[in-house]
């Protein structure tokens, strides 16, 4: 019994159109990680700023 008709059922993983979709869900994935990872980054930084600037403010080095 062929099963050649199973990939145009809109289901079947191996559909070219639902190996985009897959696809394009994994990009936006990706790019949501990176802008994350960026901004936990940043918060990270302005936190140490934060804390040398207070750092400096009790040793009276700045006004």
């Amino acid at each position: 019994m062929a099963l050649k008709f199973l990939n145009k059922k809109g289901w079947h993983t191996g559909s070219l159109r639902n190996i985009e979709t897959v696809w394009k869900a994994e990009q936006k994935r990706d790019v949501e990680n990176r802008k994350l990872e960026e901004l936990q980054k940043q918060i990270k930084e302005e936190q140490e700023h934060l804390e040398f600037r207070k750092l400096q403010e009790q040793a009276g080095l700045v006004p």
